[in-house]
């Protein structure tokens, strides 16, 4: 059952994802800055790169979702 776009919950859910990106870009700096020093392993940098891209792919997902259902109200609204 496919569910229609809810444009207050896709909104809420889009601030959600940019608080999580900015969470994960600066846990992506702190880790480098670590890993530069060598206190944090390889693995636990790769992690880190790993959760920012998730993050900000979750977050472009989520902008285009919005973009998407702006465009389709828009063909919806337009007479010919």
């Amino acid at each position: 059952m496919n569910t229609p776009f809810n444009p207050d919950t896709l909104l809420k859910t889009l601030y959600a994802e940019e608080h999580n990106l900015t969470a994960n870009r600066l846990n992506f700096v702190r880790t480098k800055a670590q890993y530069n020093i060598g206190q944090v392993t390889s693995v636990e940098f790769r992690q880190a790169q790993m959760n920012l891209l998730t993050a900000a792919t979750k977050y472009n997902t989520k902008a285009l979702e919005l973009q998407l259902l702006q465009l389709s109200s828009d063909l919806l609204r337009a007479q010919y």
